[in-house]
C-alpha cells in the first residue's frame, strides 16, 4: 500500500480528531480496510494516532482529571487485549461483517441519540463504557464513542473532557502497534 496513502487517511482522521475530540479512528477505519485488512487496517489506524492523542493530552494537561481514569483504565486494556487475542483467531470475513454492523450501530447512535443521555459517574458506566470500548478498540481500532458519551457526560469544562479522552485514547495494548 502507498504509504503517501496512508499518511493521507491518517491526516484526514487526525484533523477531524483535533476538531471534535474523537473520530479519528473512525474516519481511518471506514476507509482503511478497503485496502488493508482489518487487523492491520486496525493497527495502522491505533499507531497513526498514538502521537496525536498524546499531544493534546499534553496540551491539555492541567485540564485532565485524572481521577476518572484509573478504573476505566483497568478494564479497558485487559478487554482490548483480549479482543486483540481473539480478532487474531477470527475469520476475516466475519469481523468484517461484524465491523459493518457496528459500523451501522454506530452511525445510527450519532443520527438519533447523540446527546439525548448521559452517563453517570459510577462504578457501573464506568465498567460497561470501558469494556465495550476496549472490545472495540481492540477488534476494529475504534475505542473512542462509548468512551467519550461517559467522559463528556462527566466533565465539568470542554479542556477537561479534550484532556482526559485524549490521554485514555492511547492505552490499548503496544500489541495493536
Amino acid at each position: 500500500m502507498d504509504l503517501v496513502l496512508i499518511a493521507a487517511i491518517a491526516l484526514l482522521g487526525g484533523t477531524i480528531q483535533t476538531v471534535i475530540g474523537f473520530g479519528g479512528g473512525i474516519v481511518i477505519m471506514m476507509i482503511l480496510p478497503f485496502f488493508l485488512d482489518m487487523l492491520h487496517a486496525s493497527a495502522v489506524s491505533s499507531a497513526s494516532l498514538l502521537f496525536l492523542n498524546y499531544s493534546l493530552a499534553f496540551r491539555f494537561r492541567s485540564s485532565i482529571s485524572f481521577r476518572r481514569l484509573p478504573l476505566p483504565l483497568l478494564i479497558y486494556i485487559p478487554c482490548s487485549a483480549f479482543a486483540i487475542f481473539l480478532a487474531a483467531s477470527l475469520d476475516l470475513e466475519v469481523l468484517v461483517l461484524v465491523f459493518g454492523v457496528f459500523l451501522i450501530v454506530l452511525a445510527l447512535y450519532f443520527m438519533f441519540a447523540d446527546g439525548r443521555f448521559t452517563v453517570r459517574d459510577s462504578i457501573p458506566a464506568a465498567v460497561v463504557c470501558s469494556a465495550i470500548s476496549g472490545l472495540s478498540s481492540g477488534l476494529f481500532g475504534i475505542g473512542g464513542p462509548l468512551m467519550s458519551v461517559y467522559f463528556l457526560s462527566n466533565s465539568r469544562s470542554k479542556e477537561e473532557y479534550t484532556g482526559t479522552i485524549q490521554l485514555f485514547l492511547p492505552a490499548p495494548p503496544p500489541s495493536t502497534c
